[in-house]
């Protein structure tokens, strides 16, 4: 803008000003200072005169008496700093300023510059930059909104393009790698570095391995020298400009750092605890360095500023500051950072900080994820190791806590000084029941004696293992040695964990974790906790061994009467429930308004439910008495099948409303040329059909859609399937879904409701009738297929 109207004006050069906000225009002299906003030089020279007083320059003139002037010898002018080098080395002579007023309200000036041998500024020249000047502040106004726009926009794109780069077309996307992480912010850095048009932009964010709110990273800069001050460490750092925004989480903007012991009275009010520190000769001169100034001109503001990066709440419910992003030295006007940009570079680190918070929560699922899978793993190898063990004439207990400590170390990461104590009722103390193997080696080098390794149950003890005996509720202290009740057995502990062994309101022992660098993560305490609990039931069965014959001769007895007691409650539920649905269906029928309908609908299908569960509990009676199952079976024509199918979709869709599944039943199957009858026991095949739905509603992704099949496959059967798109069978579960009892891990996590009969009852109606069950998985988007198949009409026995 201003390049065009010195072109204009025939002029060598163009300035901005603007009056500083303390001035005090009226007064007499007229105090404060004028401001370089901007300027433009047909050399490409740097020139600042950032602190002009408003009482002695022929530019202040302007603003204060709101009159253009024009100036012949600018070098010659009693007013003017005629002995700036500026001017003499490139034969500044005439000037001409014109006032004009920012649309804040703000006054300010517009001036250009003419070199020695052209012609002089007339009054034709004044009105045409009079006129030139009505268009400033519009047009300065609205390039600077321009750039902050444009700032926050690409910000926003560049970091929304980083959470969906994904490794192949049509996976889901992969998290990023800490460089990758470093390479974003490094972009983002530079934006704001062209935007501020300033030498450094730089983010820092919190160390992972470090405790929260401790210690901050350079991940980004664009000032490599940035680098020999990589890390801030809080408190210890909080008297550095950056500390000070990390340690307080506020903002921070100093105007000059050139002059930081100058202003160090006024800067110690607004920001208490920043050290006094001398920005002495050196700093100017490298600053001088950086903008390519020259001896003797005027440095401009070496101005500064900071602000807090947040990103919502952390794991541990504190604070959620994630990091500080700053801003050092413009190159060109204004030089100095405003609340305007302050508050631009704020948008800006809440961008940032919430992309960082959902890269680490992301990172913290995956982890945490894969520790529950392995959890669930490792404790299926863990009790069959203890059915092992206690099959031995003398089980070791012993061995189970080794084994169990085996376990802690694989699904609880950093963990490294780990044991178990017990309680000895007799002597009322805990003691040492079993070490990890870092522990052992510990204890040995410290040479620990037997007092330090017991530990009177007493009320208001002092050591945290007690107190959480007394208490059952887990302890979890994340600066272990800073607490009045840390026992400290090994010094350099730095964090630690300590949960009942127990069964209900029956406490046993303790199960203790220990870290020494790296932090706790998030579901540690939770499966230190069910570490506990499976020790407490471990522990429990080991005292019952001896009478475990007795147990088993009960549980069988017990199991024959819970059986016989089920087929009677089914027995007792079929007639309330038939009658009901009768009244339901003449409800239906003469209901005329689909508002009344629905809620029979919702009631028709929560009938349905319980006849299902009826009608499974009566199969599993019959089935554990060893019973084949009985059978009317009849010829279901295609239209019949298709009813059925509607209204049992119809009442899935009911029951899963949450989750917004579709259920859909697929027309083009259901035709007398594509399936004519099926010969099969009619409320036999809703309970299969019925449990098919349910299945699918549980372990469905939400928004899909389930769906209803009919047709004849390969070898000539008629077949009824259900296909959903969520939980993906792994290989060799297609058979063991088949299995009593039988349920997936993955299952296990998604629902947990169900006992694993489901689909075990499915597969032995479908036997019964001579058919097959088949689990047809695809790799395309995790979609199933659960097909009932029943065998050609030449086996069957017609009526």
């Amino acid at each position: 803008m201003l390049q065009c109207i010195a072109k204009r004006m025939n002029a060598f050069g163009s300035g901005l000003w603007e009056v500083s906000q303390d001035a005090k225009l009226q007064a007499s002299p007229p105090g404060g200072f004028l401001i370089t906003l901007a300027t433009w030089w047909n050399t490409g020279d740097l020139f600042a005169m950032d602190d002009v007083p408003l009482a002695n320059s022929p530019a202040a003139w302007v603003a204060v008496n709101q009159q253009s002037k024009i100036v012949g010898d600018i070098q010659r002018d009693g007013g003017a700093k005629r002995n700036h080098p500026f001017w003499k080395r490139h034969d500044v002579r005439g000037m001409l300023a014109v006032p004009l007023t920012y649309l804040d309200g703000s006054q300010g000036v517009l001036n250009v510059y003419r070199r020695e041998g052209a012609d002089a500024f007339t009054e034709e020249d004044q009105r045409e930059l009079e006129l030139m000047a009505q268009l400033v502040p519009g047009l300065f106004r609205a390039v600077r909104e321009k750039i902050g726009l444009d700032l926050v926009s690409n910000v926003e794109r560049v970091l929304r393009d980083a959470e969906g780069v994904a490794s192949e077309a049509g996976q889901r996307p992969k998290r990023l790698n800490l460089t990758q992480v470093k390479k974003v912010l490094q972009k983002v850095c530079k934006m704001v570095s062209d935007s501020f048009d300033c030498v450094e932009a730089s983010v820092f964010l919190e160390d992972p391995l470090a405790l929260p709110g401790t210690r901050f990273k350079n991940l980004a800069t664009t000032e490599p020298s940035c680098a020999k001050y990589a890390v801030y460490k809080i408190p210890e750092d909080e008297g550095r400009l950056t500390g000070w925004v990390l340690h307080h989480a506020k903002p921070l903007k100093i105007v000059d750092l050139a002059n930081f012991d100058r202003d160090w009275e006024s800067l110690r009010k607004e920001y208490p605890g920043l050290l006094k520190r001398a920005h002495g000769t050196h700093d100017v001169e490298v600053a001088r360095k950086r903008l390519k100034s020259k001896i003797g001109d005027d440095l401009p503001p070496l101005s500064f500023m900071a602000v807090p990066v947040f990103g919502g709440i952390d794991w541990l419910g504190g604070t959620d500051l994630r990091g500080v992003l700053r801003c050092y030295m413009a190159r060109t006007g204004p030089y100095y950072f405003s609340d305007r940009e302050i508050n631009l570079l704020g948008v800006v680190a809440a961008q940032v900080g919430q992309w960082w918070a959902r890269w680490r929560t992301r990172g913290e699922l995956e982890q945490e994820n894969q520790a529950w899978n392995n959890m669930v793993e490792q404790l299926g190898v863990l009790n069959a190791f203890v059915h092992e063990e206690f099959q031995k004439a003398k089980p070791d207990e012993g061995a189970v806590f080794r084994r169990a400590l085996r376990v802690v170390e694989e699904v609880i990461p950093g963990a490294v000084l780990n044991d178990i104590r017990m309680h000895d009722p007799a002597a009322k103390e805990l003691y040492f029941a079993q070490f990890c193997p870092a522990a052992s080696e510990e204890l040995t080098r410290l040479k620990s004696n037997d007092a330090d390794r017991r530990f009177p149950i007493v009320p208001y003890s002092k050591h945290a293992g007690v107190r959480v005996f007394l208490a059952g509720k887990p302890w979890c202290r994340h600066d272990a040695r800073s607490s009045k009740i840390y026992h400290p057995i090994f010094p350099n502990v730095e964090r630690m964990v300590i949960v009942p062994i127990g069964v209900k309101n029956e406490r046993f022992g303790l199960l203790d974790l220990r870290w020494t660098t790296k932090p706790i993560p998030p579901h540690a305490v939770q499966a230190a906790t069910l570490l506990g609990r499976q020790l407490g039931i471990y522990h429990q069965l080991a005292n019952l061994v001896a009478g475990q014959k007795e147990a088993v001769t009960k549980a069988e007895a017990q199991k024959m009467e819970e059986t016989q007691a089920n087929e009677d409650f089914a027995h007792q539920l079929r007639t309330p429930i038939t009658e009901a649905q009768m009244r339901l269906e003449l409800a239906l029928s003469g209901s005329r308004f689909e508002s009344e309908r629905r809620p029979l609908y919702v009631l028709r299908g929560l009938f349905r439910r319980t006849e299902r569960v009826a009608m499974s509990m009566r199969l599993l009676s019959e089935l554990s008495h060893g019973r084949l199952l009985t059978l009317k079976p009849q010829w279901l024509d295609s239209d019949v099948l298709r009813k059925k199918m509607i209204e049992l979709a119809d009442d899935a869709e009911i029951a899963n409303l949450e989750k917004q599944i579709t259920f859909s039943v697929e027309r083009g199957g259901f035709r007398p040329h594509v399936i004519n009858s099926i010969w099969a026991d009619s409320s036999l095949l809703e309970q299969m059909i019925s449990n098919l739905l349910d299945n699918a509603g549980k372990y469905s992704r939400r928004n899909t859609v389930v769906r209803i099949l009919a047709g004849i496959s390969s070898t000539g059967r008629h077949y009824l399937a259900v296909t959903n798109k969520g939980l993906r069978f792994r290989e060799g579960e297609t058979e063991k879904c088949k299995l009593r009892s039988w349920r997936s891990p993955d299952a296990k996590l998604i629902a947990s409701e169900g006992r694993g009969i489901g689909l075990w009852l499915v597969n032995e109606i479908m036997e019964s009738h001579g058919g097959q069950l088949q689990v047809i998985p695809s790799n395309h988007d995790s979609e199933t297929e659960i097909r009932l198949s029943f065998p050609p009409e030449s086996y069957i026995a017609k009526p």
